[in-house]
């Protein structure tokens, strides 16, 4: 299995109903982590390696069950936008 992957990430805006506008593109590098799944248990976290958020901290991604969290914040499902791109290049 591949430790290291790196991919670009679309960002969409909406500003006339239900239409996407595309926005940008953000390329992101991501590595898999020893670390086991807060919600799920089981060792499947890719960590987003660049430098994180500010504010809360480095992206954390569980392809066994398709959610995210931020150390030491809790957990959410990934089902937004682009952590569904994500969840797709991590998971190939």
């Amino acid at each position: 299995m591949t430790t290291k992957k790196s991919f670009e990430v679309s960002f969409y805006k909406n500003t006339r109903g239900n239409i996407k506008e595309f926005s940008r593109k953000h390329s992101e590098p991501w590595v898999l982590t020893n670390y086991f799944c807060p919600n799920c248990g089981k060792k499947g976290v890719w960590l987003r390696s660049d430098i994180g958020d500010y504010y809360v901290g480095e992206q954390h991604i569980c392809i066994e069950c398709d959610h995210k969290f931020y150390l030491p914040d809790g957990v959410s499902e990934a089902n937004d936008e682009q952590d569904t791109q994500r969840l797709k290049h991590l998971k190939e």
